[in-house]
C-alpha cells in the first residue's frame, strides 16, 4: 500500500485480539516519454493474528509481496524483473498505563529476486534471508497520539553461485503524530530519516549530508537515487462507512549516479547532490470496522539532476477483513 506507508499504519494499529486478512494489487506507470518506460505491478497479501492478555498484546504477522517490473525500450526490447518478499514478524506491545506503551518487532525476512546479473543478460535468481528488529514508543495524549520509531538497516546478502547482492531495504528512525479535531476529522504528520547499509559489490561512499555509509545500488544496478528523508502531512475525513484521505510527501533524495562520461549530466554532480520529490495521495474507502475496501491514487514528480524529470502515476485497489 503506498498511500499511508506500511511502517506507519501497521505498527500503529495493533489488533487488540483477533485475526485480520488483507490483500491488494498496485500498478504504477511512468508519465514521461523517456527511455526506458517503466510499469510496476505489486501483489500483496497479509495475515495478522493477535492475542491480548493485559498488559501485553502478542501479534504474529505474515506478509507476502511480489513485485513485477517491466522496462520498455524504443527498439522493442522488453525486460522484466521480479522481487518476492516474505516476512514473518512477531510484535510484543506492552501498555504501561493509559498514556505510555511500547512495542518490539522481531522477525525473519526471505527475499527472492530474478534480476539481470549483467546488462542485457539473462535473468539471474538471487535468494537470501535474515532476521530484523524494530522498536516503537507510543504516547497517547488526550485528543492525539505521538509515536517514535526506530529500525536498523536490514542487511541480507542474496547469493547466486557465489555472487552476492545486497538487499534494498533500508532502516529508518522517525516520529509520527495523529490529532483528532472532531469526531470525523483527523490530522496526521510524520518525519522519517532513512538509514542504509553498505553494498559489497560497490565501493562505499560517505554522504556529507548524513556522514554515514550508504548503499549505492543494492539489487538495482540502474538505480540513480536513494531516499534520505520523508516529511508527510495529511488528513482523514470519516463519514461512516465512507472514509476519505488526502495527503502528501516531501522527499529528499541523494543522487548516486556515476556521472563521469555520461552525456547531458554535469560533471560536478556527486553522490552528495540532493534533490526533492513530491508525492500526492488520495484514498476513498468503505469501512464498517470489520471489513474495508479501498482505492488509493498517487502522483509522484521530481526534478532530477538527470536530464529529464521523473513523473509517475499509481493505483492501488485492496481490501481487508477482520474476525
Amino acid at each position: 500500500m503506498f498511500f499511508v506507508e506500511p511502517y506507519i499504519t501497521k505498527e500503529w494499529n495493533i489488533l487488540p485480539s483477533g485475526i485480520e486478512l488483507s490483500f491488494g494489487l498496485e500498478r504504477k506507470w511512468v508519465l514521461t516519454d523517456d527511455v526506458p518506460k517503466v510499469l510496476n505491478e505489486t501483489e500483496n497479501k497479509n495475515i495478522r493474528f493477535s492475542l491480548a492478555l493485559s498488559p501485553i498484546t502478542a501479534q504474529t504477522e505474515v506478509t507476502y509481496s511480489k513485485n513485477l517490473q517491466w522496462l520498455y525500450y524504443d527498439n522493442g526490447t522488453i525486460f522484466n524483473e521480479t522481487f518476492e518478499d516474505l516476512s514473518i514478524k512477531e510484535t510484543f506491545l506492552i501498555k504501561f498505563n493509559q498514556t505510555l506503551s511500547t512495542a518490539l518487532d522481531v522477525g525473519l525476512q526471505s527475499l527472492t529476486a530474478n534480476i539481470y546479473g549483467a546488462p542485457f543478460a539473462d535473468t539471474t535468481r538471487y535468494q537470501g534471508q535474515g532476521p530484523f528488529v524494530a522498536g516503537k514508543v507510543f504516547i497517547d495524549l488526550q485528543g492525539g497520539i505521538v509515536g517514535l520509531f526506530y529500525k536498523p538497516s536490514l542487511s541480507i546478502p542474496l547469493v547466486q553461485q557465489g555472487e552476492k547482492r545486497q538487499t534494498p531495504h533500508p532502516g529508518w528512525m522517525g516520529i509520527m503524530s495523529q490529532v483528532t479535531l472532531f469526531s470525523s476529522l483527523m490530522l496526521e504528520a510524520s518525519y522519517f530519516l532513512w538509514r542504509y547499509s553498505t553494498d559489497e559489490m560497490y565501493t562505499p561512499t560517505t554522504s556529507q549530508y548524513r556522514r554515514a555509509n550508504i548503499d549505492l545500488r543494492g539489487l538495482s544496478p540502474e538505480k540513480d537515487k536513494i531516499l534520505e528523508n520523508t516529511i508527510y502531512a495529511g488528513m482523514t475525513w470519516n463519514f461512516k462507512p465512507f472514509v476519505l484521505k488526502l495527503g502528501g510527501n516531501l522527499e529528499t533524495y541523494d543522487f548516486i549516479y556515476q556521472s563521469t562520461g555520461l552525456p547531458g549530466i554535469a560533471e560536478d554532480l556527486t553522490s552528495t547532490t540532493l534533490f526533492k520529490g513530491y508525492r500526492y495521495h488520495s484514498q476513498i474507502a468503505w469501512d464498517n470496522d470489520k471489513s474495508k475496501v479501498f482505492l488509493d491514487m498517487e502522483v509522484f514528480q521530481a526534478k532530477s539532476p538527470l536530464p529529464y524529470d521523473e513523473k509517475s502515476f499509481g493505483l492501488h485497489l485492496g481490501s481487508s477483513f477482520s474476525f
